[in-house]
């Protein structure tokens, strides 16, 4: 008897689980089912996980819709847990796996199961050069996934994805021929699969399942895999979250900061405000302390900081409006037995110590640049003041304001700098704050310093800008990269240090530099009160 290819979406619940039953929501609605001849390792739930009148009813009046009342939208589903005895090493483990037909897998609670499970399955079985589609996206931009497709399958790194800055969401490839344990896989959270598979063989497919998970062959093949991974499990999180209370509420503000979640335009955004604050206070930026100052830190709790809101008037408008939580704008990280743990954009990741390790060497080995530079004052109002007083009080620095030297070409907008030196130094010069602006300010440098190399237009509009006994420092033919200095200048008022993930971005960013043969360098520009 033939066995037919089947779809299976598979979950594994956490080694802790004993019993599956306590894997299920709280709320969830599904009935216990006997299977016939009670087979051992085997429970099942089914039943409706929703009735609801279906959303299209209420575009009909208030007594239409309950002539519609007998129209009910249906979700049936179901959960079939499995029981899988596998040698892990020398021991014997027991793991419990979760199958999910139709709207079942809704009455799962995730704390309960285990994250990165169906990736790790997917790169130990995809074949070489079999990979399909890759959905991934870069922790300081929580919100903007990419799906990378081929039209053929592929090696992963044929995809052209910058694997020590992403995390993988999900994956999906095919086995290769000769290996019988699925057509299709994608992999995420969960395992999706395409294989020949019936209820009398499933023991036999979840043991491959489960063992697929433990083996290690994907290190060697994928080492940047774990590097960064999302942490889902509530009970984590929130163990992290008080960390991040009790560091506000010390004001330890050398380990903690706030920063806005996404590039600001500081044109169209001028004054800053907290839900917390007096009436009448307003701050140019959002700051730690400030926000500390409006609240009772002696009750502050989790619930508060996702409550509390920061609030922007835009440049054209007199009202403040609610823009983002101060919870989303929390930057932070913090080492917890013996794992670095990251919180950005509102969510908290763990990073492989090794990684950790290799990315700290880098930046704490980088090239401080010995320009001398003075403070940044509350004067200057933000970095293009910073960079005009600077450029008119020292002779060998030339200013390249943003609105007057940009141009325009096959790359997009390219801003060439913002203050270049006679010794051809150019400084990109930005506020510490989130990583998602610090990367933006690196690929920023990165697409300047291309543009310099392959674009004689970009060249020539430069050197239009400059004077006679300039000229020199931008030929017309193709430069020396190292006769440049790339200098990321870095205005803070705390320890000279960034977040992590901004140190991920630089690191990727100077190896690019380095490639094509240009100097890089870091410069801190300490931040003082008062007008200077």
């Amino acid at each position: 008897m033939s066995v037919k290819s089947r779809s299976l979406t598979v979950r594994l619940l956490k080694e802790t689980v004993t019993d599956p039953e306590v894997a299920l929501k709280d709320s969830h609605r599904l009935q216990k089912i006997d299977l016939d001849g009670s087979p051992d390792g085997k429970i099942l739930y089914a039943g409706q996980v929703y009735t609801n009148l279906p959303k299209w009813c209420t575009f009909f009046s208030v007594n239409d819709q309950h002539k519609l009342s007998s129209l009910l939208g249906a979700g049936a589903g179901a959960l079939l847990f499995t029981k899988v005895k596998v040698l892990d090493g020398e021991e014997e483990k027991e793991r419990w796996l979760a199958i999910s037909f139709g709207m079942g897998h809704h009455a799962l609670n995730l704390d309960y199961v285990q994250n990165g499970f169906g990736k790790r399955v997917a790169l130990n079985k995809i074949g070489k050069g079999l990979v399909k589609s890759l959905d991934t996206r870069k922790p300081e931009e929580s919100t903007i996934q990419t799906r990378v497709q081929n039209s053929k399958s592929a090696d992963i790194l044929d995809f052209g994805i910058e694997v020590e800055r992403i995390i993988l969401h999900s994956i999906t490839g095919k086995c290769s021929v000769e290996d019988a344990f699925a057509t299709v896989i994608t992999g995420n959270n969960s395992l999706k699969l395409s294989t020949e598979v019936s209820f009398s063989t499933l023991d036999t497919k979840c043991a491959e399942i489960v063992k697929a998970y433990l083996s290690t062959d994907y290190q060697s093949n994928y080492p940047w895999f774990e590097n960064i991974t999302p942490i889902k499990d509530s009970l984590l999180t929130a163990g992290l979250d008080a960390v991040v209370v009790q560091t506000l509420k010390s004001r330890d503000t050398s380990l903690i900061h706030l920063a806005p979640p996404e590039i600001v335009d500081y044109h169209n955004h001028e004054k800053f405000k907290y839900t917390t604050s007096e009436r009448n206070e307003e701050f140019d930026e959002i700051n730690v302390n400030d926000y500390l100052d409006s609240v009772d830190l002696d009750t502050l709790t989790v619930e508060d900081l996702k409550r509390h809101r920061v609030r922007v008037q835009a440049g054209d408008s007199e009202r403040f409006f609610d823009k983002w939580r101060v919870y989303d704008c929390i930057v932070f990280e913090t080492v917890q037995d013996g794992y670095l743990f990251v919180f950005s954009n509102g969510e908290w990741y763990q990073v492989a110590a090794t990684f950790a390790d290799r990315v700290n060497q880098f930046f704490n080995e980088m090239t401080q640049c010995c320009l001398d530079l003075p403070d940044y004052t509350d004067g200057d109002k933000d970095e293009g003041g910073y960079n005009k007083r600077v450029a008119a009080s020292i002779a060998n620095l030339l200013h390249f304001d943003k609105d007057l030297v940009s141009f325009k070409g096959e790359r997009g907008r390219v801003e060439f700098c913002d203050l270049l030196t006679t010794d051809r130094q150019l400084l990109h010069v930005k506020k510490r704050g989130y990583s998602s602006n610090l990367s933006h300010l690196f690929f920023q440098g990165y697409v300047s310093a291309e543009a310099l190399l392959e674009d004689p237009n970009f060249r020539r509009q430069i050197r239009e800008t400059l004077g006679e006994d300039q000229l020199h420092l931008v030929p017309e033919t193709k430069p020396t990269p190292s006769d440049y200095e790339i200098v990321y200048a870095l205005i803070h008022d705390g320890p000279q240090t960034v977040p992590f993930f901004s140190k991920v971005s630089l690191q990727a960013t100077c190896r690019q530099l380095h490639r094509m043969g240009y100097k890089t360098s870091l410069k801190w520009i300490s931040r003082v009160s008062g007008n200077g």
